[in-house]
């Protein structure tokens, strides 16, 4: 694997590349895997730079789920990972030149990145444009995540959020694995319901704390962040 700041790098320009032309390239990354970052926009100059050693991806009726991970599945499964980051990817439609946008200002994915900080969990989400390389369905699709705005939705007592609002870039290298996949997203969905004591609820039409934001996570409800005391996540960049 590439060091970060390389791997930073090129993510930074091909993102540049892309927007300027719009087009879709060639399958660049031969095997599985990638990198990228989780910057802060705002005031803040934060960065958390991301290796994803494990990326998978399925297909589904309507669109291509991936799934990119810092940690191997098994340790995710076991819960007891204590710093990692897991995103979720949800590729609602391909860029098509002459038929779909393809800037990327438009908007053709769902994000969602949990953060593991300590054993401290955040859960961040948003959307932003996507462009893959390769046919859905190849055993081997890459995909670039080109600056997808994000927000903590979620989050443990512990975690300290310097990151919301905050830009989530990728390039990854996905290997065609609908069974991982649904493993990934099960395991994710368990670790942030383990995490949490006990599950929380403001009422019966707003679910609220780490319970509801597993099950969303699932794909089944949306959750706002809980409130907490901090301790340090990221660094500067």
């Amino acid at each position: 694997m590439k060091s970060a700041a390389l791997r930073l790098g090129f993510v930074l320009v091909s993102a540049c590349f892309l927007a300027s032309c719009g087009m879709t390239r060639m399958l660049g990354l031969k095997s599985e895997g990638g990198g990228g970052d989780l910057s802060a926009v705002g005031a803040s100059t934060m960065m958390l730079p991301l290796a994803f050693d494990h990326v998978v991806y399925s297909l589904n009726d309507a669109s291509e789920s991936y799934w990119m991970s810092s940690v191997p599945l098994e340790d995710l499964a076991s819960g007891k990972v204590r710093d990692g980051v897991v995103a979720h990817i949800q590729l609602l439609w391909r860029p098509y030149p002459g038929k779909t946008p393809t800037g990327a200002s438009a908007l053709n994915l769902a994000v969602r990145v949990l953060v593991i900080s300590s054993g401290q969990l955040g859960l961040y989400s948003g959307g932003g444009f996507g462009d893959p390389s390769g046919d859905a369905g190849e055993e081997l699709v890459e995909l670039v995540v080109m600056g997808s705005s994000v927000t903590l939705v979620a989050k443990t007592a512990g975690f300290t959020d310097l990151l919301s609002p905050g830009a989530f870039n990728a390039d990854v290298a996905a290997r065609l694995a609908p069974e991982d996949s649904v493993r990934f997203r099960r395991a994710a969905a368990q670790l942030m319901t383990d995490t949490l004591e006990a599950p929380r609820w403001v009422g019966a039409q707003r679910p609220e704390g780490f319970a509801s934001a597993a099950a969303w996570f699932e794909g089944m409800v949306n959750s706002p962040a809980a409130a907490g005391p901090t301790s340090p996540l990221v660094q500067v960049r």
